[in-house]
């Protein structure tokens, strides 16, 4: 089964091993047709941002980016089945500026 699904319902893509989903505000989808890799060449950005290896977020549903822990970062979401969003410390500089935040 095909379902289509408009941009701004998506919180983010996640890839776990060989599957990627869509996270949407009250479902996960999953979108076995291509890789985070084509999705990100493929989005338009804004909104969408490679955070992660393993995820492309909707910026637009982004509440905060917060530090967790000395090495940690993750990105607040305002809704959706993923809430919260894993960013390596070496993507923060490219996320606060997607946000217009200060590196």
């Amino acid at each position: 089964m095909i379902k289509l699904v408009p941009l701004e319902e998506i919180v983010c893509f996640e890839a776990q091993r060989q599957y990627c989903y869509v996270h949407c505000r009250e479902e996960s989808i999953l979108c076995s047709t291509h890789s985070l890799t084509e999705l990100e060449s493929i989005l338009p950005s804004p909104p969408f941002l490679r955070v992660h290896r393993s995820y492309i977020v909707n910026m637009r549903k982004v509440v905060n980016i917060a530090l967790v822990s000395p090495t940690k970062y993750e990105l607040r979401m305002r809704e959706g089945r993923v809430t919260r969003v894993a960013v390596p410390r070496r993507n923060v500089p490219d996320v606060k500026r997607f946000l217009g935040l200060s590196s």
